[in-house]
């Protein structure tokens, strides 16, 4: 897989697939083995403000929109809805993958191998229960790291 840096204008879904899992609904599973430190996945992201969620919410007197369960918060306050693979990976306390942003003209969700994955395994990303705060990436993941 890749251990170089994907170039910044690039988006990619490796050899993976949705699948039933046995942890919750829908998962993500490697087709393929994946190295530590390989990209499963570039996704790019459609990004807006999270008081559109609110404002549905008053405006149909209901609960929270399903949409508030597969939100990533950015860094500067507003929420992103991937468009790849990257909000069905199910959570894990123990995740086999991390993940991160890439900034830029090019922006994307990144999932990457904590560890080796094996074909076949569970792909899990580590997060929180209220997807509005999401939190996927470890406070101790150097990112320079990976490069």
């Amino acid at each position: 897989m890749f251990k170089e840096k994907i170039p910044d204008n690039q988006y990619f879904i490796g050899r993976i697939e949705i699948c039933q899992s046995s942890t919750h609904g829908l998962g993500v599973f490697a087709l393929e083995n994946f190295p530590k430190r390989a990209y499963i996945e570039v996704s790019p992201y459609l990004e807006f403000d999270p008081v559109i969620l609110y404002d549905w919410q008053d405006f149909r007197e209901r609960g929270r929109h399903i949409v508030h369960e597969y939100v990533f918060k950015l860094p500067n306050g507003n929420v992103a809805s991937a468009h790849g693979y990257a909000s069905i990976y199910n959570h894990s306390s123990h995740p086999n993958a991390h993940w991160s942003w890439r900034e830029g003209k090019n922006p994307a969700i990144l999932i990457l191998a904590k560890e080796e994955i094996k074909k076949g395994d569970e792909i899990f990303i580590k997060y929180c229960p209220d997807s509005v705060r999401l939190n996927f990436m470890d406070k101790n993941l150097d990112m320079e790291e990976w490069k």
